[in-house]
């Protein structure tokens, strides 16, 4: 028979008793800490997916403002980050804050030729009205980059040209250079007639 040795039972008794004690500590939940509006912008910025998915989760505010007071919206349109603009749109973040430049979610999309991030937020955007700083707007930005279909796109939702501000006659140059026909036609359709513009400049 097996000689019973106690010294040599409690080492492996001790270890069990870990063993169990750790399985349990595993199976409690895990506490949690729920996101803010400062993460949400954080998450953005340095692009962290699975911290995205936390603030969505936790339906963060996505009113937060980030540097230069940008959203997290505009953030992620300007990062080229689509997925998350389309998510933030889904989840009925306003679509029309500027940051402190004037810049908005639809200027960045426009800029970047993002046609269907553009239509998905002139559906909750009906009229095109917002200018930055300088006084352009989305429609300026698409001419700019040259990206014909998106200024197609956001012509028909801009304010009457005809009551053109002070960078109307800039669409009218910026068209003409990107050299399409129809996008030129369908601007000068909405501009006052030539002979009231002088040097460029809209004479009343």
């Amino acid at each position: 028979m097996r000689e019973f040795r106690p010294e040599a039972t409690f080492p492996s008794l001790i270890g069990a008793f870990a063993l169990f004690a750790a399985t349990a500590i595993s199976l409690e939940p895990q506490a949690h800490i729920p996101f803010s509006g400062d993460d949400f912008v954080r998450a953005v910025v340095n692009q962290r997916a699975s911290l995205i998915d936390l603030s969505f989760r936790d339906h963060v505010d996505p009113n937060a403002r980030g540097p230069l007071a940008r959203t997290p919206i505009l953030i992620a349109a300007l990062q080229g980050d689509w997925s998350t603009v389309k998510r933030l749109i889904d989840a009925g973040a306003p679509v029309d804050l500027a940051d402190e430049n004037g810049l908005t979610p639809l200027m960045a999309s426009a800029m970047a030729g993002k046609v269907d991030v553009v239509r998905a937020l002139l559906r909750r955007l009906p009229r095109v009205e917002a200018t930055e700083r300088e006084g352009r707007s989305a429609l300026h930005f698409a001419l700019a980059a040259k990206e014909i279909e998106t200024a197609e796109v956001l012509l028909p939702s801009m304010p009457n040209l005809a009551k053109p501000g002070p960078n109307a006659g800039d669409l009218l140059a910026l068209a003409l250079d990107t050299g399409n026909e129809k996008l030129i036609s369908d601007i000068l359709q909405r501009l006052p007639p030539l002979p009231m513009w002088s040097n460029g400049a809209y004479r009343a």
